[in-house]
């Protein structure tokens, strides 16, 4: 029996993620007065990404969940997740870097950032903020993106043009939440790069809950770190100042490239258990 052939492939996930942004728009466009900015964006992000993410997940060949990614990981896979949070240090200073060489620049620390730039962290605000930055976006994005996208785009290239592609679309929809162009560059490299590492602990640990566990991770730091601005001033990151001290930077950094180490080992094949190889077929 001949296999089906593998879904979503480039053109189609293009379309699909531009159909979610129009739509995830629209929706914003139409609470954002009456509900308030983050309210509206829980609600884009649940039409845009849920809906389209839903009605394209049905088109994914069999079987389904174990190409979406629809299983647990393995516990020892914590600790490496753990150690790429510290990419929100780096992404933040990236952002630092491209304010400097392209003034206007806007910030792009977290992915949603955006939305609540203007915005206090406090009270009833912090918690809507934390609900949908946190606890929903998370997991609407890495649905659409590393369980939806992913899978297809790997299938048709392979895991490094696939991981590349779904980080490449997840960056553009960040990016269009930025009204300068100066901003549009910050925010959309710096979601290029938390989107690469995300779709890299997909592809690693075989399961959608491993990229939302470290997305929820990434954005909960950015919020708290918000909260956390006179307790715990970082300069460049939750603080003013141009730049962060290489004393934060360069632990991240080793924090970071241990965390992909960890990964890497566990990639598809080195495993005693079965699981789809890269290519989107099931191993033997």
């Amino acid at each position: 029996m001949t296999p089906a052939p593998p879904f979503p492939g480039p053109g189609t996930a293009v379309w699909l993620t531009v159909g979610s942004w129009l739509l995830t728009a629209l929706v914003i466009g139409i609470f954002a007065e009456p509900l308030g900015p983050v309210a509206a964006l829980g609600i884009g992000l649940v039409t845009g990404l849920g809906v389209t993410g839903t009605l394209a997940a049905q088109r994914v060949p069999p079987p389904q969940a174990e190409r979406i990614g629809l299983r647990g990981f393995a516990p020892r896979l914590v600790l490496a997740l753990a150690l790429l949070v510290p990419l929100v240090l780096l992404v933040s200073e990236l952002d630092n870097v491209v304010r400097a060489l392209v003034p206007g620049a806007g910030a792009a620390m977290t992915p949603d950032a955006t939305a609540t730039a203007e915005e206090p962290f406090k009270g009833l605000f912090a918690i809507e903020a934390a609900i949908v930055l946190v606890g929903l976006a998370p997991v609407l994005e890495e649905f659409f993106f590393r369980g939806v996208l992913q899978q297809g785009l790997i299938a048709f290239g392979g895991a490094r043009r696939g991981i590349l592609g779904a980080a490449a679309l997840y960056a553009l929809g960040h990016g269009n939440l930025v009204t300068t162009p100066a901003g549009w560059v910050s925010a959309t490299l710096g979601s290029l790069a938390i989107g690469a590492a995300l779709g890299y602990a997909r592809l690693a640990s075989r399961s959608l809950l491993a990229p939302i566990a470290l997305s929820m991770a990434i954005s909960g730091v950015g919020v708290l770190s918000a909260q956390l601005a006179e307790a715990l001033p970082i300069p460049g990151f939750n603080a003013p100042g141009d730049h962060t001290p290489l004393a934060w930077l360069g632990p991240a950094a080793v924090s970071v490239v241990a965390g992909v180490v960890l990964l890497a080992r566990e990639r598809p094949g080195r495993a005693s258990e079965p699981a789809p190889d890269e290519q989107g077929s099931m191993a033997p």
